[in-house]
Parts: structure tokens; C-alpha cells; sequence
């Protein structure tokens, strides 16, 4: 069915409802998902998972038993981070959650310690912010990281 709406009803369906990027609004090419090129390139990486000792690692430092830490991006307000970050909460875009934990589990696996992962950690979310949103996103972005890992 995916692949009939891909090659037949998607051509038809595209100028009446564009598959538009969630943080400039730009209609995406076929070669992107969720994101446009240039709103992917500027969401600011850490590239934390090359570091040892890094700024995560020190602030879990004392909290958690954590040989390594590792997050994808910056945190800035008014930034494509936090787009994304609002369309998964608040569009409920369980899709692009997944999407967002595969990208993250595509950039460790090129890690030298990504092996000895032994727990994944989803964080959880208050049942009443549960009801409302119908899902947890850390769920999902566990869910894509699991995929590629």
C-alpha cells in the first residue's frame, strides 16, 4: 500500500498537500524527510559522542553511573532544535520523533564505545502530559536510535 501511495496517489496528493519542512516551511524534495537540507545543516551537533569528558558527562556526573554521554544538538530558543522539537510534542509527529532517534543513532554507530551500550534509557513523561500529548516522544526517538544502533 505504501509503495502504491508513493509511486500513484503521491504525485496527485503533492501540489494539494506539499510535504513541507517543519522549521522553515520550504516544500521538501523527495530526497528529504521532515527536514529541508539547510534547516538540517544549521541544527547545531554536538558532537559529543567524540569527546570524552564532555559537557554532558560532567553534568550527569554524581546524578548516574555514566561511562559515556552523548547528545545530537544545541538547545537554542527560537532555534530549528527546538522546531523539531515542538512539532514532535505538539503536533504529535511520532514519525519525525523516530526519524530524529535515527539520525542520532546513525551518527554513534561510528563511535568506538556505541558497543558497549548495555541500556538505553527512555525518559518518562507525567501521565497527565502522557494523556495530552497521546505518546511519549523519548519513547520514539529510543525507538529509531534502537533501529540503526
Amino acid at each position: 500500500m505504501k509503495t502504491f501511495f508513493k509511486g500513484v496517489l503521491r504525485p496527485l496528493w503533492s501540489p494539494l498537500y506539499p510535504n513541507l519542512c517543519v522549521s522553515c516551511f520550504t516544500q521538501l524534495t523527495h530526497y528529504e524527510k521532515f527536514l529541508c537540507f539547510d534547516c538540517m545543516h544549521e541544527m547545531p551537533r554536538t558532537l559529543f559522542q567524540y569527546q570524552a569528558g564532555n559537557l554532558l558527562e560532567q553534568r550527569m556526573k554524581g546524578r548516574l553511573p555514566l561511562r559515556y554521554g552523548a547528545s545530537m544538538y544545541f538547545f537554542r530558543k527560537e532555534g530549528k532544535v527546538q522546531d523539531v522539537l515542538h512539532a514532535i510534542k505538539y503536533q504529535n509527529n511520532q514519525d519525525l520523533a523516530f526519524f530524529m532517534g535515527e539520525q542520532f543513532g546513525e551518527a554513534l554507530r561510528v563511535c568506538g564505545w556505541v558497543d558497549t551500550i548495555e541500556v538505553l534509557i527512555t525518559v518518562p513523561l507525567s501521565e497527565n502530559k502522557q494523556k495530552k500529548r497521546g505518546f511519549n516522544q523519548s519513547e520514539w526517538i529510543d525507538k529509531g536510535l534502537r533501529k540503526t544502533m
